[in-house]
């Protein structure tokens, strides 16, 4: 009666047989499970908890891949891009509202770098959006610093908000179907053995989505430059290529 249900098991057998409780309370209180894994993934990424992202999308994974035919695409991965999201926003309103002399006191360096780089890709909205989705997708700057440093620098919300949710698509996808293939497996069994071409096929998808912004940043870089050489040239009176002569 007053048992309580911990996720940790240590072997094969004790693996299946929490994972059937857990299918069988999703099938019972399946949008009770939902709404507090959203609590819980929310306030994990609000606080930034190491970790957080990549258990619950494995873990969503896990319980909605058979819930629906392509349950871990249908509803795990809305489900984890939408408590990412929110979470990175809740947490880029507290650090604006309590926290923004603390972060800048901490990371002073940092801060500026942010600063700056925000700074010149501020003229068109969807540079900054890609730079911020590029910066979230890189494995250089954690996650947790842009949602604290974010708010000391002039992006808006909306656009933070946005890149929140490209820049952890690539890592939501791989870890939504880690999750639906650790349910499919069988005492024993590789996580490989049948998903080789599955797991090949996204992380070539994955990347694809990493190199489409970091592309479209440096093509929007090179632009800025470009028509900083003409506004230079036409004040000037000379052509860009006259001071190469």
């Amino acid at each position: 009666g007053g048992d309580k249900f911990i996720w940790k098991p240590s072997s094969a057998k004790e693996f299946e047989f929490d994972k059937s409780l857990l299918i069988k309370y999703r099938d019972v209180h399946s949008f009770r499970l939902l709404i507090g894994m959203g609590v819980l993934y929310i306030l994990c990424q609000t606080f930034c908890v190491p970790g957080s992202g990549t258990s619950m999308n494995v873990l969503g994974g896990l319980i909605w891949s058979e819930y629906v035919d392509y349950g871990e695409y249908l509803i795990a991965l809305p489900f984890c891009l939408t408590c990412i999201s929110t979470g990175a926003t809740m947490c880029y309103l507290l650090s604006f509202l309590t926290a923004r002399e603390l972060v800048t006191r901490s990371f002073p360096e940092k801060v500026q770098w942010l600063r700056k780089k925000i700074g010149e890709s501020t003229q068109k909205a969807w540079s900054a959006i890609l730079l911020l989705t590029s910066l979230r997708m890189s494995p250089v700057v954690p996650a947790y610093f842009l949602n604290i440093a974010a708010p000391l620098t002039p992006v808006p919300i909306w656009q933070f908000w946005v890149s929140s949710i490209l820049g952890s698509t690539p890592h939501a996808i791989l870890t939504v179907k880690a999750g639906a293939t650790i349910s499919h497996l069988k005492p024993g069994e590789s996580v490989l053995e049948h998903n080789k071409g599955n797991f090949l096929f996204l992380l070539v998808f994955a990347f694809g989505l990493i190199a489409i912004p970091l592309y479209l940043n440096r093509r929007s870089k090179a632009e800025a430059a470009a028509g900083s050489t003409k506004e230079f040239a036409g004040k000037s009176g000379m052509h860009p290529m006259d001071s190469k002569v």
